[in-house]
């Protein structure tokens, strides 16, 4: 585990330290992508961003005409 200056924010502007962080490669249905998680040391759940779930097809961002909604 590598220190972190990170600062991770919840909802309601909570701040969490990380006490440290850790590259991995996760790997899902044959697709691989090095990810840093942060370990904190709060009993919380285990979260995947944004990016990490775009590149493992978990979610898919479409855009949406506001003006067509």
């Amino acid at each position: 585990m590598s220190k972190t200056l990170a600062s991770l924010h919840k909802y309601g502007n909570h701040v969490i330290k990380p006490v440290g962080s850790i590259n991995v490669t996760a790997e899902l249905n044959n697709r691989a992508q090095d990810v840093t998680f942060y370990v904190v040391d709060n009993a919380v759940s285990t979260v995947i961003g944004l990016p990490t779930c775009k590149h493992f097809d978990i979610v898919k961002v479409e855009a949406v005409d506001a003006h067509n909604a």
